[in-house]
């Protein structure tokens, strides 16, 4: 979001930690999605583990405990590598009005607080 110029992607719906450019770097399910119809639309919704990854500039990074990811070894003289697991609530809509369901959007919401993670140590 540098600059209020960009923003994340119309799926995120979730607290993104204390990240400027987060990768998605795994995506685990960890509930059976949950499968409600109406007509011809239908919600899933489910549980999912995100891990996140980002490269954090040495120089604007001042630590803290509060931090809701994990520090990691240096990347390199000014980046350290950092990580962050997070679960959150995946909500896909389908049109079954057709032959097969048609995705007609994916969001990613809040379910819990962001969780330090354990994938980097």
């Amino acid at each position: 979001m540098h600059g209020g110029d960009y923003d994340y992607p119309d799926f995120v719906k979730f607290t993104v930690p204390g990240f400027e450019n987060p990768e998605i770097s795994e995506l685990e399910l960890i509930t059976d999605f949950d499968l409600e119809e109406d007509g011809s639309k239908a919600t899933a919704a489910a549980d999912v583990d995100l891990y996140l990854d980002e490269a954090i500039c040495k120089g604007d990074w001042l630590g803290s405990e509060d931090e809701p990811f994990h520090v990691g070894p240096e990347l390199n003289r000014h980046y350290l590598e950092a990580d962050a697991l997070i679960r959150v609530r995946a909500v896909v809509e389908l049109d079954d009005s057709g032959v097969e369901p048609v995705v007609t959007s994916i969001e990613l919401h809040d379910k819990e607080e962001a969780q330090p993670s354990a994938a980097g140590s």
